[in-house]
């Protein structure tokens, strides 16, 4: 025990939550009694066993004595977090992020054991993580880590506390469709305890994951279940006012209905109040005259609420929309890297699996193009990261501006760059890369009173058909870009695996 941090390397099955944490450390276990005492590779370990962990897997590199580099970082962890840590050291992150791991990650490989650990987040969403930390090598012994993180409690948002604080019952649902399509019930996807209240349903009831015909078939008449059902295929909000569904003859409700982007938020608002009173009115028909000034009174503070519950769906409706916009801010703001204004690593490696996926059903070739600013790092050195930074953006600008509207351009990290091409050949992606290099061979960077000129090595691939992937079409064009280097940078290398199948017709 460190402060608040909770750390064992002995009997960490007994201490994890997460069950992929045991199961990861199992898999590790094995896998090092088959090197005899050394520590066990990605390949003992496995690439497709590790798939299903990957969304919150991270690949550590021992760059330094107290330094280590994200090689890979899990797509759910980087949802958490907030920042891409890729091709970055851990001196690097962000200085209101207390960095607790370095020395037990430096730890872990001194002692070449697993080493799990719980310690309290700094992110916003998160309330506490769990860690576990695996020592592996690579092919030439080189120490690495592979690390497993996932929350064991995350934290509520504000948006949560307001639906959790409402005097309304609200739930969210998705659809449910039959063999033939057609919405047949609803699944529920989260429900605030007022709900439960209303419903007497009981705080110990499960109401998440079930369907709303099982779990509340007293709350939401038939006629009302085929308004809902009228929503979730029509995307249009509609409110339930009369008559009313009631539970035991105690509550009486008006259901509100609001389309989301998979499904519907469900308001279930208490009005039995109103319900009484209407009934009052019809017991004491007889007096009406009487009781003219209450229930004018009565009548008034109806409208008044009617306008008020109004209001409120508007106002729904309205952050509803908000929300919306804001998600695909956000989504935008995560898929593009923010210095160049290209898809970053993330973006470009998902839209790129579906544009192979694309072509690949549609039988078009795919071509990827790799390149690299040519002595990158001394110009760095020599002029500073102000104009590295300006060097990067000048070739992203100018590789997207010469590829296609339907290619993909995206930055890799540092000064390297890819680009996916659709229905495009090998020797149409060697002509573009062509002149991709030539354009960049002309640029000219100012410093001070010094004017720069950059040049670009470049390799080129091309999809091998429906067992290739676009991990390993991208690591032969990676290849070819490595050969473009040591033959004197400023050229393009095309594939020749490609090249050769290619021109004999056995490619694809």
């Amino acid at each position: 025990m460190d402060g608040e941090i909770e750390e064992y390397v002995d009997d960490i099955s007994s201490h994890c939550q997460a069950p992929e944490i045991d199961q990861l450390f199992r898999m590790w276990t094995i896998a090092s009694r088959s090197v005899d005492g050394g520590l066990p590779g990605m390949s003992a370990l496995n690439l497709q066993t590790l798939a299903p962990y990957r969304e919150n897997l991270m690949l550590l590199d021992q760059v330094g004595p107290k330094s280590f580099m994200f090689l890979y970082e899990g797509r759910q962890f980087l949802q958490y977090v907030g920042f891409n840590m890729t091709g970055k050291t851990t001196d690097q992150l962000p200085k209101d992020i207390p960095n607790v791991t370095v020395e037990r990650y430096i730890r872990c490989i001194e002692e070449r054991r697993p080493l799990y650990f719980r310690h309290p987040a700094a992110v916003r969403s998160v309330d506490t993580w769990e860690r576990l930390v695996l020592p592996i090598e690579r092919g030439d012994g080189h120490p690495m880590l592979l690390v497993y993180c996932v929350p064991t409690k995350l934290r509520p948002t504000s948006s949560d506390a307001v639906v959790e604080a409402s005097l309304d019952g609200i739930l969210t649902v998705q659809p449910i469709a039959d063999d033939a399509g057609r919405i047949c019930d609803a699944k529920i996807t989260s429900a605030n305890q007022r709900i439960r209240m209303l419903g007497n349903l009981g705080k110990e009831t499960e109401l998440v994951g079930r369907r709303m015909s099982e779990v509340m078939p007293h709350m939401v008449a038939e006629w009302q279940w085929r308004e809902i059902q009228t929503v979730l295929d029509s995307g249009e909000a509609r409110a339930l006012d009369a008559p009313v569904a009631s539970v035991d003859d105690t509550y009486a409700f008006r259901i509100g209905v609001v389309p989301l982007d998979d499904g519907a938020m469900i308001t279930f608002t208490d009005v039995s109040d109103i319900v009484e009173a209407a009934d009052t009115v019809r017991r004491k028909h007889a007096d009406l005259v009487h009781e003219h000034e209450t229930l004018r009174q009565q009548a008034a503070d109806l409208a008044a609420l009617a306008e008020e519950l109004q209001l409120s769906r508007e106002e729904l409706a309205r952050e509803v929309e908000r929300r919306k916009s804001a998600e695909q801010r956000l989504k935008e703001i995560a898929d593009t890297d923010p210095l160049t204004g290209i898809c970053n690593r993330r973006a470009f490696i998902e839209r790129g699996e579906a544009l192979i996926e694309s072509a690949t059903a549609n039988d078009m070739p795919v071509a990827v193009i790799v390149s690299d600013i040519d002595h990158f790092k001394q110009v760095n050195d020599t002029y500073g990261h102000a104009t590295g930074d300006a060097a990067i953006t000048m070739v992203a600008k100018a590789m997207a501006g010469l590829a296609g509207p339907d290619d993909i351009v995206g930055r890799f990290g540092g000064e390297e760059f890819a680009v996916i091409l659709a229905d495009r050949t090998l020797a149409a992606a060697h002509a573009l890369a062509e002149t991709m290099r030539n354009h960049i061979s002309g640029l000219k960077i100012t410093h001070k009173d010094i004017s720069l000129s950059l040049t670009a090595s470049f390799g080129v691939s091309l999809l091998s058909g429906g067992e290739d992937t676009m991990d390993a079409v991208i690591a032969r064009a990676d290849a070819a870009l490595y050969e473009a280097k040591s033959a004197g940078r400023n050229c393009v290398v095309v594939d020749w695996i490609a090249d050769m199948a290619e021109n004999t017709g056995t490619y694809g």
